[in-house]
C-alpha cells in the first residue's frame, strides 16, 4: 500500500501493480486531490480508494467526485470516520453513478454525517452500477415515482456491455410494481425470455395504472404468451392494461387463443398486436374478434353467441345510441364500424333475425360496407334502421351494391347519415322492387326523345336509370351509369326474357360492356337482346362473342343498326349465338377445339338410339344429328391435338358424313373415327370411299349398324382393295351386308397390318397349296393379328382344300396367336404339316393347344413349334407326338394306340378316324372301350352311315354317346344291366331285378327278372336307350317277365314310342304295371291295348286309369282285352289268362247299382252314371266266367285272381 508522493507516476502509467490506494488517517492536501484526480482519469488498475479517518469535508470529496465521472477501474471507496460529510456528498455520489460511473459497486459511509435512510438509498443507486446504464437511470426515476415520467423504455444499446437478463426484469418489476405514474412499458429487442418473463409477472399482477405493454423482437414463444395472459387474468378487475404488443415473435395458435380467452374475462383489453408471429390467419381472426367486442358497448358480447347459434328466440336487434356512460361502461356509450361488422358477421347464417335497429350510434362508412355484406347474403333480414349514424354517400353506395342481391329487405332507413337524395332515391327503390317483384318478360329502356317512357318501372328503379332534361318530363337516353339501375331489375325480376336498349345513342361501349358479366353468368335469363343504335363498336361484339362461350340462353342478339361495328364481328357474334341452339356438351367443346388446347385428345358423344325420342323427352337426350356434326368437324379444321373422334348414335346422315369426310381429307392427327348407330346409307359411304382412297392416317373405323346395304358395302370393299393401305382396324356389324361382304372387308383391313410380304402372300392365297413366310428383321415379323388376317382371307376363298402346309416360323405370334391358328387349322380339312417354330409360345399355353388342333385336325401329321430337346423332355409334347405317330399307322393297330392316347384326354369331344382301314370285328369293342372312358365324348367318326345303320354294335356305340348327355344315375344303371346282357349265357336268366328309382327298394331274387322305373328323372332319350339295348341282345326279353313305369316324367308319344317295342321283344312277360303317366290319347291308347292284346302271356295287369283319356274307354278297353285273352290259342295255361287286378277294377266296383243320385267327380249327370253302372256290372261278369274257366288253378292262384265285390 502507497503513503507517500511516490505512487503518482505509477498511477499515471496504469501500473497493474498498484490497485489499491490508502490515506487513512492521513488528511490529504487540496493539490494532492487534484493530482489524484489527474492520474486517475486514465488508470483502470486501482480498483480500491481509501480516505478513511481524514477529516475530510464536502469541499474536499467535490474534486474526487468528479475524478470517478471519469474513471473506469475503482469499484471501492472508503469514507468512514469522516463526520463533516454529509448528505450533500451523498447526492454528489448519485449524480455521478447515475452519470457516467458505471464501475462503482460499494461506498462506505460509516462514521459519517449521512443518516441511514440516505445510505440505503445510496446503495440502491450504487447496486444499478451492475445494470445498463439506461436501465440504471430509468429504475431510479419508476422507483422515486418521479412526476411527468410516463414511458419506461428500454431499447437494446450495442455499445453497452451489459446484457439485459434475469436480474434486470426483477429490477424493472421492483421498480415499477409500486409505480402510479408510469403508463406505457416498452421492452423492444431486450432480450425479453421465458425465465425473464417469470420476474416480470409480479408486475403485471401488482400495477394497477400500467396501460400499455409493448415487448417486440423478444424471441417470446407460445409458453410467454400464455404467461402473460396468465398473470394479466389473476389480476383481474385490478389490471388496467389496455394494449398487449407482442409483434415480431414466435408465438403460435396457443399463444394467440390464450389471449383471446383472457379477453372474454377482462374488458379492459382493446388492443393485442400479434404481428408477424407464427399464428394462422383463424386465430388471428379470433383474436381481432374478441378484441373489437371490448371496444363495443357491453351488452353486445353476451347476445353474440346467441346470434350465431340462432336462437329463435332474438328476432330483433336493437341497439341505439345512447350519452348514458354509466349505463355501457366508460367510454362505450355508442356503437362503431366494428361493432356493426361483428354483428353482420354474427348474422351471416342466422335465420330468426328480422330486423336490425342501431340508430344514433358512431357507425361509419366501414360499418355500413360490413352491414352491406350481410344484405347481399341474408334472406331473413327484413328490416334494417341505421339512421343518424355517420355512413355518408361511400356508405350507402355500398348498401345500394348489397340491396341489388338482395330480395328480402323492404326497408332500409338512413335518414340523417348525411346521405344524397339520389342515394336515398334508389335504396327505397329497390327496397320497393323487394315487397312486390313486378311479373313482367320484357324490359323496355329505349332512348326516347322528348316522351316520357311508360313502363311499370317508370317509378322504380328505371327511372333513375334516366337522366332528365329539360323541359321536366323529358328524357335523354341511358348511359354509362344507368346500367346498374338495368341489371338490378334483371336480377330481381327473374321473369325477364328480353331486353331492348335500342336508340340509346350515348351509350357506348363503356355502358354496354357493362351487360357482359350479367352474360356470362350462369343466372342470365335473357333470350332476346336488342343493341340497335346504341353507338357500340368491334370492341363490344368482340366481348359478348366471348361471353356466349359460356352461355346457354341467348337466343338472339340484335345489333344492327350500328354504324360504329363491321361485318366480320358481326358474323362471329351471330355464328355464337347460333352455338346456343346445341347442347352444352357441344357447344363448350368449340372453342377448345378451334384453340388447339392442350391435354383434349378425344372428342365423344355416344347416346343410346335405342330410347325413343318424345315431344316431351329431354332436349340433352335428343340426338345432335348433322348440324352438330357440321360446327364440330369445322372446329377440328386446324386441329392437331384429338387423334380420337366417336360420333354414336346422333341420327347423322349422309349429309353429316359428308362434313366428316371433308375434314378427313386434309387432317392428319384423327387416327379413330366411331360413327357407329346412325343413318348413314349407301350415298354417305361414296364420300367415305372417296375420303380412304386419299387419307393416310386412319387407322380404326367403326361405321357398325348403319344400313349401308350391299351397294355400300360393295363401294367401301373396292376403296380398301384398291388404295386404302393404312386402315388396320373396321367395324361394319349390323350394316345389312352378306356375311361374304363382310368378311372380304375384314380381310382387306386386316391385311393392311401385315409385312408387304405377308400381303402378297394372302392375295395368292387362294391358289397356293403351302403358306410360307419366315420372320426377319428386314421384312417384318407376323403376330397374332396376322393369323387372323389369314384365318378372315381363307373364310373369303372359295375353296380351302389346296392347303397342305402353313409354315411360320422365326416370327411373334405368341400363345395369343397359337389360339387364333388352333382356329384357323380346325376349317383346313387338308392341312397335314405346321411348322410355328420360335414364336415365343409357352409350355403352359401351347401343350394343350397343340393336343386340341391334332385332335380336329384329322390329316395332320407333323407339328414343329418348340427344339427337339424340348419335345424329349416334356411329357406333354411327347403325347403330342405319339398322337401324330398313330396318324401314319392305320388299320387296327393304329386304333389300338389312338384308344390308350385318348384316355389322356379328359376333355376330348370328338374323334374323326374315317376310311383308316379298320374291321369291324377288332374296331367296336375298341370304341365301346374308349366311350366308356372318356366322359365327354360325344362324336366318332369311323365307318360310313350305311354300315352304322346295320352293324348292332355300331348302333350300341352311338347309343353310349347319347348316354353322355345323361344324368351320372341313368349312366351307372345302363352300364350296370349292359355288362349283365353282355355277360348272359344263351340258355341262362338274369338273376337280379333292374331298378330304376329314386328311392332306395330291395329287389327280390328269382329265376325272373322286374324292370322297374319309378319316380326316375328319365328322359326320352333314356328310355329309348334303355328299349333299344334289350332288342339289340336278342333272347334278353324272355327273361323279363314284370314291367313297371311308375311317375315317371315322360310325354304320352315318347312313352308309346318305347313302351310297344319293349312290349313286343318281351316274349314271356307276365305283368304290367303303369301308374301315375302321362295321359294318352285314343290313338295311342289304341297301339298299346294292340300289342297288349298279342301279348297272351300277360297274367297281371296294373293300369292307372288316369292314362286313359275317359273312364268310359278305360272300362271298354278293360273288356276287350279280357275277351282277347279269354279266346287265345293258349288258354288252357294259367300263364294265358288275363285278369284286371283290384286297382283295375276299382272303379267299376265303385259303381254299384242302388246309387241312384250320386254323381262323379267329373260331374255327369246320373244317367251318365247309371250307364257306367251298368258296364261294370257287365265287366264283373265277364271277369267271373274267365275265372270260372281256369283250368289247374290251386287255392293261391285262386285268391290271386280273385274279384272282390
Amino acid at each position: 500500500m502507497l503513503r507517500s508522493d511516490a505512487f503518482i507516476p505509477r498511477i499515471r502509467t496504469n501500473d497493474p501493480a498498484v490497485f489499491e490506494l490508502s490515506f487513512a488517517g492521513r488528511r490529504p492536501t487540496a493539490p494532492t486531490l487534484r493530482i489524484l484526480g489527474d492520474a486517475l482519469k486514465h488508470n483502470t488498475s486501482l480498483k480500491r480508494l481509501d480516505f478513511s479517518d481524514c477529516h475530510l469535508t464536502n469541499e474536499d470529496v467535490t474534486p474526487l467526485l468528479q475524478l470517478l465521472e471519469c474513471n473506469k477501474g475503482v469499484t471501492h471507496l472508503s469514507l468512514a470516520n469522516n463526520p463533516d460529510i454529509s448528505e450533500a456528498t451523498v447526492l454528489s455520489l448519485r449524480r455521478c453513478i447515475l452519470g457516467a460511473n458505471n464501475t462503482l459497486s460499494f461506498v462506505v459511509l460509516d462514521g459519517t454525517g449521512v443518516s441511514a435512510d440516505a445510505q440505503q438509498d445510496l446503495n440502491f443507486i450504487i447496486s444499478l452500477n451492475k445494470f445498463p446504464t439506461q436501465l440504471k437511470q430509468q429504475a431510479h426515476r419508476a422507483r422515486s415515482n418521479e412526476e411527468n415520467f410516463f414511458t419506461f423504455e428500454l431499447t437494446h444499446d450495442t455499445t453497452d456491455p451489459k446484457v439485459y437478463n434475469e436480474e434486470s426484469a426483477r429490477l424493472v418489476s421492483t421498480s415499477l410494481a409500486h409505480n402510479t405514474v408510469i403508463r406505457t412499458l416498452k421492452l423492444n429487442r431486450c432480450c425479453v425470455g421465458e425465465h425473464s418473463l417469470k420476474e416480470l409477472r409480479y408486475l403485471f399482477q401488482i400495477n394497477t395504472t400500467l396501460r400499455r405493454v409493448a415487448l417486440q423482437e423478444n424471441f417470446l414463444g407460445s409458453d410467454s404468451a400464455v404467461m402473460i395472459a396468465t398473470a394479466i387474468g389473476k389480476a383481474g378487475a385490478k389490471s388496467s392494461i389496455q394494449d398487449i404488443d407482442l409483434s415480431i415473435n414466435e408465438i403460435d395458435d396457443e399463444g394467440c387463443d390464450a389471449f383471446t380467452q383472457l379477453l372474454e374475462e377482462n374488458t379492459n383489453i382493446r388492443v393485442v398486436s400479434l404481428v408477424r408471429n407464427r399464428c394462422t390467419q383463424v386465430a388471428l381472426d379470433r383474436l381481432r374478434t374478441a378484441c373489437a367486442l371490448n371496444c363495443e358497448p357491453a351488452e353486445l358480447k353476451p347476445l353474440l353467441p346467441r346470434l350465431q347459434r340462432d336462437d329463435p328466440t332474438i328476432v330483433s336487434i336493437i341497439l341505439p345510441g345512447t350519452a348514458d356512460v354509466a349505463a355501457r361502461g366508460p367510454g362505450r356509450g355508442y356503437f362503431t364500424s366494428l361493432g356493426a361488422a361483428t354483428i353482420s358477421e354474427a348474422l351471416l347464417h342466422n335465420t330468426h333475425v328480422h330486423s336490425i335497429i342501431l340508430p344514433s350510434n358512431h357507425i361509419g362508412a366501414d360499418g355500413a360496407k360490413a352491414l352491406a355484406s350481410l344484405v347481399a347474403r341474408t334472406q331473413s333480414v327484413t328490416a334494417i334502421d341505421i339512421s343518424r349514424n355517420p355512413i355518408n354517400d361511400e356508405g350507402a353506395r355500398h348498401l345500394i351494391l348489397g340491396l341489388r342481391q338482395n330480395d328480402s329487405v323492404v326497408e332500409l332507413r338512413v335518414d340523417g347519415c348525411n346521405v344524397s337524395s339520389r342515394a336515398m332515391s334508389e335504396i327505397a327503390a329497390l327496397c320497393h322492387l323487394n315487397v312486390q317483384p313486378l311479373p313482367i318478360k320484357k324490359l323496355l329502356a329505349k332512348g326516347v326523345e322528348g316522351t316520357a317512357q311508360e313502363d311499370p318501372l317508370r317509378a322504380g328503379v328505371l327511372n333513375l336509370a334516366y337522366q332528365p332534361k329539360q323541359p321536366a318530363g323529358k328524357w335523354k337516353g341511358l348511359h354509362s351509369e344507368s346500367m346498374p339501375y338495368i341489371l338490378t331489375i334483371l336480377s330481381k325480376i327473374p321473369t325477364i326474357t328480353e331486353l331492348d336498349m335500342c336508340d340509346n345513342v350515348t351509350m357506348g361501349d363503356a355502358a354496354v360492356l357493362q351487360l357482359v358479366p350479367y352474360v356470362r353468368d350462369p343466372a342470365c335469363r335473357l333470350r332476346k337482346l336488342l343493341l340497335c343504335n346504341t353507338g357500340i363498336t368491334d370492341v363490344t361484339l368482340n366481348a359478348f362473342t366471348d361471353a356466349m362461350r359460356v352461355n346457354y340462353a341467348l337466343q338472339s342478339i340484335v345489333i344492327t343498326p350500328n354504324s360504329a361495328t363491321t361485318t366480320r364481328p358481326q358474323q362471329r357474334l351471330d355464328e355464337a349465338v347460333q352455338h346456343n341452339q346445341f347442347p352444352a356438351a357441344v357447344k363448350d367443346l368449340i372453342l377448345p377445339l378451334q384453340k388447339n388446347v392442350d391435354g383434349i385428345d378425344e372428342v365423344k358423344f355416344v347416346r343410346n338410339a335405342n330410347v325413343p325420342q318424345t315431344v316431351s323427352s329431354d332436349p340433352v337426350e335428343a340426338p345432335y344429328g348433322d348440324d352438330a356434326m357440321r360446327i364440330l368437324t369445322a372446329a377440328l379444321q386446324s386441329n392437331t391435338k384429338v387423334t380420337r373422334f366417336v360420333y354414336s348414335g346422333h341420327r347423322m346422315s349422309n349429309r353429316g358424313m359428308g362434313y366428316l369426310c371433308e375434314l378427313l381429307l386434309h387432317n392428319t392427327t384423327l387416327t379413330e373415327v366411331d360413327v357407329s348407330n346412325n343413318d348413314v346409307g349407301p350415298d354417305g359411304v361414296e364420300d367415305l370411299s372417296s375420303m380412304l382412297e386419299q387419307n393416310v392416317t386412319l387407322l380404326s373405323l367403326n361405321i357398325g349398324s348403319n344400313p349401308l346395304t350391299e351397294v355400300g358395302g360393295a363401294r367401301l370393299l373396292n376403296a380398301l382393295q384398291t388404295a386404302n393401305r393404312a386402315l388396320q382396324h373396321i367395324c361394319v356389324d349390323n350394316c345389312r351386308l352378306i356375311d361374304l361382304t363382310k368378311r372380304k372387308i375384314d380381310a382387306q383391313v386386316a391385311a393392311n397390318t401385315q409385312p408387304a410380304m405377308f400381303r402378297s402372300i394372302l392375295e395368292k392365297v387362294s391358289g397356293i397349296p403351302v403358306v410360307k413366310c419366315f420372320g426377319d428383321a428386314s421384312i417384318g415379323f407376323l403376330d397374332a393379328r396376322s393369323v387372323q388376317a389369314l384365318h378372315v382371307t381363307l373364310q373369303c376363298a372359295p375353296s380351302v382344300a389346296h392347303i397342305r402346309s402353313i409354315e411360320l416360323p422365326h416370327n411373334h405370334l405368341g400363345d395369343e396367336g397359337l389360339k387364333h391358328f388352333v382356329e384357323l387349322a380346325a376349317t383346313l380339312p387338308n392341312l397335314v404339316s405346321v411348322d410355328l417354330f420360335d414364336n415365343n409360345m409357352t409350355l403352359e399355353v401351347a401343350v394343350p393347344l397343340l393336343k386340341e388342333m391334332c385332335l380336329r385336325s384329322s390329316k395332320l401329321n407333323s407339328i414343329r413349334v418348340f427344339p427337339t430337346d424340348v419335345h424329349a423332355s416334356d411329357p406333354g409334347l411327347q403325347e403330342i407326338d405319339d398322337l401324330l405317330n398313330c396318324r401314319t399307322i392305320t388299320g387296327d393297330e393304329g386304333l389300338k394306340h389312338f384308344v390308350e392316347l385318348a384316355a389322356t384326354l379328359p376333355n376330348l369331344v370328338s374323334v374323326d378316324l374315317f376310311d383308316n382301314n379298320m374291321t369291324l370285328e377288332v374296331a367296336v369293342p375298341l370304341l365301346k372301350e374308349m366311350c366308356l372312358r372318356s366322359s365327354k365324348l360325344n362324336s366318332i367318326r369311323v365307318f360310313p352311315t350305311d354300315v352304322h345303320a346295320s352293324d348292332p354294335g355300331l348302333q350300341e356305340i352311338d347309343d353310349l354317346l347319347k348316354l353322355h348327355d345323361e344324368a351320372p344315375s341313368f349312366q351307372a344303371t345302363y352300364v350296370r344291366l349292359q355288362t349283365a346282357i353282355n355277360n348272359l349265357p344263351s340258355a341262362a336268366s338274369l338273376a337280379n331285378s333292374l331298378i330304376l328309382s329314386s328311392s332306395t327298394r330291395t329287389a327280390s331274387t328269382g329265376p325272373t327278372t322286374m324292370l322297374e322305373v319309378s319316380d326316375a328323372p328319365l328322359s326320352v332319350t333314356s328310355f329309348l336307350l334303355l328299349v333299344r339295348l334289350l332288342q339289340r341282345r336278342g333272347g334278353c326279353g324272355h327273361w323279363i317277365r314284370g314291367i313297371s313305369l311308375q311317375r315317371c316324367s315322360l310325354e304320352s308319344s315318347s312313352l308309346i314310342n318305347g313302351l310297344i317295342p319293349l312290349l313286343e321283344c318281351c316274349t314271356r312277360l307276365a305283368g304290367l304295371q303303369l301308374r301315375e303317366l302321362t295321359t294318352l290319347n285314343d290313338d295311342e291308347a289304341l297301339a298299346l291295348v294292340k300289342v297288349m292284346q298279342q301279348t297272351p302271356t300277360i297274367l297281371q295287369a296294373d293300369i292307372d286309369a288316369s292314362i286313359f283319356s275317359g273312364e268310359e274307354y278305360y272300362i271298354n278297353t278293360t273288356k276287350s282285352l279280357i275277351e282277347a285273352h279269354r279266346h287265345a290259342a293258349a288258354v288252357t295255361a294259367v300263364e294265358n289268362i288275363f285278369v284286371a287286378t283290384q286297382q283295375l277294377t276299382s272303379a267299376a266296383v265303385s259303381r254299384v247299382p242302388g246309387q241312384k243320385n250320386r254323381t262323379s267327380a267329373a260331374g255327369r249327370p246320373a244317367a251318365a252314371v247309371r250307364s257306367l253302372e251298368e258296364e261294370s256290372a257287365v265287366l264283373m261278369e265277364i271277369m267271373q266266367d274267365a275265372l270260372e274257366q281256369m283250368p289247374n288253378r290251386t287255392p293261391y292262384q285262386r285268391g290271386m285272381y280273385s274279384v272282390k265285390k
